[in-house]
């Protein structure tokens, strides 16, 4: 079997269930990731991936879709497709009317009935709190989206706490009408205005890294950036056609046009202290593929100091089929559960 290598980054998840709207002490009444999580899966067996739309709301403004999620020994794997805009040309694509669980991934132009974007992938370990993003050559860790649909899902659609009268609705999975939210069966109703659901996650950060660098903030002298950009040479005034002139080619006559390109380029900078830590900040909150990086040129070192060995983020090979950049769920959980760190 082939060996994929790929990128792991560790979040803990510092909220998931149901708290009191506004409130100071105590704002928590129940739920967490693992019942989270179970519910989940109970509630999307059996679905469409059009009937996993639990809203419209994304990083994007494009719908998330929950392509599959999977458990062995306590872990899950969950997988979402986030739909991106179509262009013309091959895209990769799935059937919307396919069951969770498929693998049914092309890359074609758009047939008929299929919805254009992109898988992303989270190895979740309820038991200590925590989760990886996983994230393949080229890929994007789409947490953000995951914040999204995890928070939805607990709003409107988990079967263990959402009370709702789904008979005003013309579409009931969708557009639920929710009369409040209550611990168990047998629970008292919590009327939905006085409740907030929430998800959220923190980036786990190498201290001793961090430690380290924030000795070294005075020496720093410049910084390196790595950055995609989508782009499209032959217009003049994107930031690739002013790149591209600068080399002394006026006009572009390739045939390229809009597509992803990475660049590095190097400044001269002495940030403060207070800079620093927001150019960590920013960059740990932002989307970022395993390209994109910052390093900071230190005096007295041959290399830049890169800003993702702050975090705690590790590369390692698995041994499982991939068509199209899509996995078997299973497979991979177990592959990931044999990782040791």
């Amino acid at each position: 079997m082939p060996k994929h290598n790929l990128t792991l980054t560790n979040y803990m998840v510092t909220k998931c269930g149901y708290f009191i709207l506004n409130a100071r002490k105590n704002p928590k009444l129940f739920g967490d990731v693992a019942p989270t999580l179970l519910a989940l899966l109970n509630w999307s067996t059996g679905k469409t991936l059009l009937e996993t739309k639990v809203s419209e709301n994304s990083e994007s403004g494009l719908p998330t879709y929950l392509m599959d999620i999977v458990t062995n020994n306590n872990d899950y794997l969950i997988c979402l497709w986030n739909e991106s805009n179509s262009n013309d040309g091959d895209v990769l694509s799935v059937p919307l009317n396919d069951p969770v669980g498929t693998t049914n991934v092309t890359t074609t132009p758009l047939p008929q009935g299929n919805i254009a974007g992109y898988p992303t992938y989270f190895w979740f370990k309820p038991t200590t709190q925590e989760f990886f993003t996983v994230q393949f050559a080229g890929s994007l860790n789409g947490r953000l989206n995951l914040h999204y649909y995890l928070e939805s899902f607990l709003a409107k659609f988990n079967p263990d706490h959402v009370v709702c009268d789904s008979n005003n609705s013309s579409d009931p999975e969708f557009n639920k009408s929710i009369n409040g939210y209550r611990e168990n069966l047998t629970s008292k109703v919590i009327d939905d205005k006085q409740i907030k659901t929430c998800f959220d996650s923190l980036l786990t950060r190498n201290q001793n890294v961090k430690s380290e660098l924030n000795k070294i903030v005075k020496d720093i002298y410049g910084l390196v950036r790595k950055e995609s950009i989508t782009a499209n040479p032959t217009l003049p005034n994107s930031l690739l056609g002013m790149l591209i002139r600068g080399i002394g080619i006026n006009t572009v006559t390739s045939s390229t046009t809009s597509m992803e390109y990475r660049l590095k380029y190097e400044i001269k900078f002495k940030p403060s202290e207070e800079e620093f830590n927001q150019i960590i900040d920013n960059w740990s909150n932002n989307e970022n593929n395993a390209w994109e990086n910052i390093g900071f040129k230190v005096s007295g070192k041959s290399s830049p100091v890169w800003i993702d060995s702050t975090i705690s983020r590790g590369k390692y090979d698995v041994d499982i089929i991939m068509r199209e950049n899509s996995v078997d769920c299973l497979m991979l959980l177990k592959e990931l559960q044999k990782i040791q760190f």
